[in-house]
């Protein structure tokens, strides 16, 4: 489960990334 949510966040990063947004840790 926590595999699962580690990639779903590391896409979100990375979408975030794009946008210019930076989400906190």
């Amino acid at each position: 489960l926590d595999e699962f949510v580690s990639e779903i966040f590391a896409e979100i990063t990375n979408r975030s990334t794009e946008l210019g947004i930076v989400p906190p840790k």
